[in-house]
């Protein structure tokens, strides 16, 4: 995961440590969201103008048909982000 900090990409690793619940879609959300306030001292009412853009590759959990990373994100955080799937893997 990357946020940008006046132009400049910053990776932000998601650790197994943070996975202890599991891969699942609403633990991923949570660690996900915990890790962009906390890197970027965000509250969560600024999520939806700041977080814009969510890229993903071909994980299930990510973007399965109906319930996803990217759909619960988008209802609950940020209904202006657009979703970009990566397929050049």
């Amino acid at each position: 995961m990357y946020v940008v900090k006046g132009w400049e990409h910053i990776p932000i690793l998601l650790t197994l440590e943070q996975m202890v619940f599991g891969a699942t879609t609403n633990n991923l959300i949570k660690v996900i969201v915990a890790n962009l306030l906390e890197y970027q001292n965000l509250f969560y009412i600024d999520l939806a103008s700041k977080l814009i853009n969510f890229g993903v590759d071909g994980m299930l959990v990510f973007q399965g048909a109906k319930i996803n990373v990217i759909i619960k994100l988008k209802e609950k955080y940020a209904p202006f982000m657009l979703k970009v799937y990566y397929v050049a893997h």
